[in-house]
């Protein structure tokens, strides 16, 4: 008589190890949750000129259009409307977001790429990361870039949401193309909140 089920009330952890277990016996349905579910691509597609000691939503932002680049997503990816962009679903994500300035007026411009947070749907943003860059006055115009990135808790994709300012204390330009990365945002989904 064979048995189908072991009684598994007596063995104690750590017994089995690894290895023991047949590669079949581990089923899609048992691994859920494990592994990157999301991963999310932008460019920032138009270049922004922005005023001088304003800070600035950067709205032009769109998945890359290049058919001969290997683009890839992974799960749906986030939605984006008038720069704040929209979660798919819950979880630990990480926002990288690195930002092109281009000097606009003949100046030294100290610009801002600020990731900015809200949890209540978009009444109230908060800072959550910021980087720097100087652009040097120089002939031709010069450019500079910053790097932002931030964890985040999304625990209510409803009211957890992330848009991209744009800062300079003189006139500058943040170039935007379709099908390159003079400025971008990327999203992974690390895991479970």
């Amino acid at each position: 008589m064979s048995k189908t089920q072991i009684v598994s009330g007596g063995i104690a952890d750590g017994t089995i190890a690894t290895a023991d277990i047949a590669d079949d016996a581990v089923t899609a349905d048992k691994a859920t949750g494990l592994g990157i579910s999301q991963v999310d691509y932008w460019l920032y597609n138009s270049t922004t000129n922005l005023s001088a000691k304003t800070f600035t939503v950067l709205t032009n932002w769109a998945r890359p259009t290049d058919g001969d680049d290997e683009y890839g997503r992974i799960g749906t990816g986030m939605t984006h409307s008038s720069g704040v962009f929209t979660f798919p679903e819950t979880g630990i994500y990480e926002a990288t977001c690195m930002l092109t300035f281009q000097e606009a007026a003949a100046n030294s411009p100290i610009c801002y790429n600020e990731m900015q947070i809200t949890d209540d749907g978009g009444s109230n943003w908060d800072s959550a990361s910021t980087s720097w860059a100087h652009v040097e006055n120089t002939s031709p115009a010069q450019n500079s870039a910053s790097m932002s990135s931030f964890t985040i808790d999304v625990s209510n994709t409803s009211n957890v949401k992330l848009r991209i300012r744009g800062y300079g204390d003189e006139n500058v330009a943040v170039p935007g193309d379709a099908n390159l990365a003079y400025a971008y945002i990327k999203f992974i989904r690390l895991g479970d909140t």
